[in-house]
């Protein structure tokens, strides 16, 4: 079995308006790529959504509810896996300007810029990481609304 070498917690975090909040990241002599808010668990984070909680504030100065697992990603890294928990989540706050961290204090680190996308057609053209969570934002879009409470309940049937 593979050592874990890190464990993080991001967010698939829509606005009231069904939008999907990203961060645009741009460095030196390479291509923009896009991600989701999150970040590293740390060892005072009592679990991933307590993690997730701080990311946000640090991030995106943002606040959220709802905080649902929906996906699970792993990749190869150092020898051992990355493991990342994906949740759902709905947006209550944004203030960028309380945005804090080392990320923001060092311009070598690149731009980390917001960028809100209505998918799945938003989705489109974007290098999004990690490989793979594209095809799931757009495989699994009227479920992810429906787990952010953006979906109308009352259209839902048994098959």
């Amino acid at each position: 079995m593979r050592q874990i070498v890190r464990r993080a917690a991001r967010a698939l975090l829509y606005d009231d308006d069904g939008q999907l909040l990203l961060i645009q990241r741009t460095k030196s002599n390479r291509p923009v790529y896009y991600t989701t808010p999150g970040g590293g668990i740390e060892p005072q984070d009592a679990s991933p959504v307590d993690a997730l909680r701080r990311e946000l504030r640090e991030e995106l100065g943002a606040t959220a509810e709802g905080y649902q697992q929906v996906h699970i990603n792993t990749f190869s890294y150092g020898g051992g896996v990355v493991v990342q928990y994906f949740f759902v989540c709905r947006l209550k706050e944004l203030d960028m300007s309380a945005r804090h961290g080392p990320e923001f204090d060092d311009p070598s680190r690149g731009r980390y810029d917001l960028k809100k996308v209505m998918p799945p057609e938003g989705l489109v053209g974007l290098r999004l990481r990690p490989e793979g969570l594209k095809d799931f934002l757009v495989n699994n879009h009227e479920a992810l609304m429906l787990a952010a409470g953006l979906a109308p309940t009352d259209l839902l049937e048994d098959p």
